[in-house]
């Protein structure tokens, strides 16, 4: 075993696995190391090693973490998926609502949690939904209701987005950025293939999922919650959509100059989108076959990124409609970078009261900063507005030609 105290750095690129780190963690049913051993020593005591664990999840003290999607997760004969739970205690959620630019995303917030990093405990998903749910309606218990889903292309600005939620939001919601429950599952078909994965058995996961994150308040304070997805979920949104079907969401797809975006993407450390050279999900590669294109081996650089976020795109936008009031599409410069414009976009879209003095200014400051994450280290720097605007180059100009800039209308 491993302390995981430092589980930001564990992953840099993607969810967390059981499977990659299931000998970190500690089941529900496996006992603590020996007293005195090496092994223990790495390990903070655990506050809930003599507790029955299914009774904190019930009574919402343990939270969902993440999951674990296996080979037969989503498949005909009713799989399921493995998730872990650990304690975020009210002074990790108050720090994030203080300040998210220093705790942006959910695998920010586990890093802070000593209990997420030396402890967690295993459940199967259906099981501990089913039992949650009969537990919650004998408890009169009331859940928090989805209130915002932020999609995104890359480097485009949904962290400020986000954080001026939260601070605006205050303790009336708990927000989950790029939680890795969410985005491992809807990026699953991709890792287990089109074959082992039935579409209604991952949107029943989703549902499940969704409401674990949603039993997080246990007063009327809190009464929302806010998802946001990374870039490279938006290909899979359908499954987000479904699950939340027939409910009152907001949903905000926050775009950007193609040539920006792609700029950005060939920085080194953030160009993970070359991977889907070789490694393409089903999608993509259908969508660069109606192109013309067999594959993307021979495309450079540039055309492979572009490629993909041109598919991720695609699929967005042909799930979200302009014509649908609770659906907003937002460009960077006008509606980001423009702090007028994203104040009143808490006001008039989401419904945030920015017009009280005080969370009027606390939105003020926050979107003044820049939020950067990379696991467990974060670099901090200065606002967009102060950095020179990189140069465009003819690789980029020539590869957004042929996809993104050829479909993206801000």
């Amino acid at each position: 075993m491993m302390n995981l105290r430092g589980l930001r750095s564990l992953s840099t690129a993607g969810a967390f696995t059981l499977t990659s780190f299931l000998s970190c963690f500690v089941s529900a049913d496996v006992q603590q190391p020996y007293e005195g051993s090496l092994i223990q020593s790495q390990f903070s005591l655990d506050p809930f090693a003599d507790a029955d664990k299914l009774t904190l999840v019930l009574d919402r003290t343990l939270q969902l973490a993440g999951c674990d999607v296996r080979n037969d997760s989503f498949s005909s004969t009713g799989g399921d998926l493995e998730c872990y739970y650990c304690h975020l205690s009210s002074d990790v959620w108050e720090a994030q609502r203080k300040d998210p630019s220093q705790l942006p995303s959910f695998r920010d917030m586990l890093g802070e949690s000593i209990n997420c990093g030396d402890h967690a405990y295993v459940f199967s998903l259906k099981e501990i939904a089913d039992k949650a749910r009969k537990y919650d309606i004998e408890n009169n218990l009331t859940n928090a209701k989805v209130k915002g889903v932020i999609l995104t292309q890359p480097s485009a600005g949904s962290s400020v987005l986000m954080n001026a939620i939260i601070v605006g939001e205050g303790s009336k919601s708990h927000t989950f950025a790029d939680h890795d429950a969410i985005i491992g599952l809807m990026d699953a078909c991709h890792e287990l293939g089109e074959d082992q994965c039935m579409f209604d058995e991952q949107v029943s996961a989703m549902v499940n999922v969704i409401y674990m994150l949603s039993r997080t308040r246990k007063s009327d304070d809190e009464s929302n919650i806010y998802i946001k997805l990374n870039p490279d979920s938006s290909a899979n949104i359908n499954v987000m959509r479904e699950a939340l079907k027939g409910q009152d969401v907001k949903w905000a797809y926050v775009q950007r100059d193609a040539d920006e975006v792609l700029t950005k993407a060939m920085e080194r450390k953030r160009n993970g989108c070359l991977k889907k050279r070789n490694n393409p999900s089903t999608g993509l590669l259908s969508y660069v076959q109606g192109l013309g294109y067999d594959d993307l081996k021979e495309f450079t650089n540039e055309e492979v990124c572009s490629a993909f976020f041109a598919h991720n795109h695609q699929t967005a936008i042909n799930e979200l409609s302009s014509e649908d009031p609770n659906t907003i599409f937002l460009d960077y410069e006008t509606s980001i970078k423009d702090k007028d414009q994203l104040i009143s976009l808490l006001q008039d879209f989401f419904d945030i009261n920015v017009n009280d003095k005080f969370v009027y200014s606390k939105v003020t400051e926050q979107v003044q900063k820049e939020t950067h994450t990379r696991g467990g280290s974060r670099k901090r720097s200065p606002w967009v507005d102060e950095i020179p605007r990189t140069e465009i180059t003819d690789l980029v100009k020539s590869a957004n030609t042929k996809f993104l800039k050829n479909i993206v209308q801000l």
